[in-house]
């Protein structure tokens, strides 16, 4: 079963002639790892559980797709990263889904990649490769290459985008 990380999408299809979006809330499951910023502002992992998801985002007319592991018992995050969205554009593909997108990543950036993580799981090679996510209610699904299947993660769509994060085995 795949899980999901945080996206928010739809600022970018706006503007390719995506239909407006109700303001609805996603939520298969609940992030394992407290993200919420201490009184410096840092986020605290370190007590965290093993964390391996996708995520995506738009904000401010930029979207972004990424990968971030987290493995407490081997030093904390081993890998960082996020993709330029390149396209994102509806789908029909998705019987189950009351909205789905493909989104086509381009460029990367690396934040970390303890011991080469981020290449040992093939996420380095990933450019120019498509995926889909949909929600139906507060179901996520996702398609990988091997079809649309319901995933555990969250996300939220509003009337300017959607964010969304799956997590992954």
């Amino acid at each position: 079963m795949h899980r999901i990380a945080p996206v928010v999408l739809l600022l970018l299809a706006l503007p390719l002639g995506c239909p407006s979006v109700p303001e609805t809330t996603w939520r298969y499951d609940t992030l394992p790892v407290d993200t919420t910023p201490d009184d410096t502002g840092e986020v605290d992992t370190e007590d965290g559980e093993y964390e391996k998801v996708i995520w995506g985002e738009t904000e401010d007319g930029e979207a972004l797709t990424g990968f971030w592991l987290y493995d407490p018992s081997d030093g904390g995050v081993l890998c960082d990263m996020d993709y330029e969205v390149e396209d994102i554009r509806p789908s029909e593909d998705c019987d189950s889904c009351e909205q789905a997108f493909v989104i086509t990543r381009g460029e990367y950036e690396i934040w970390d990649n303890e011991d080469g993580a981020c290449d040992d799981e093939g996420w380095t090679v990933l450019e120019g490769t498509s995926f889909g996510v949909g929600h139906e209610g507060e179901e996520i699904w996702a398609d990988f290459g091997e079809g649309w299947e319901l995933v555990d993660g969250e996300g939220e769509v509003w009337e300017q985008g959607f964010w969304f994060e799956i997590w992954l085995e």
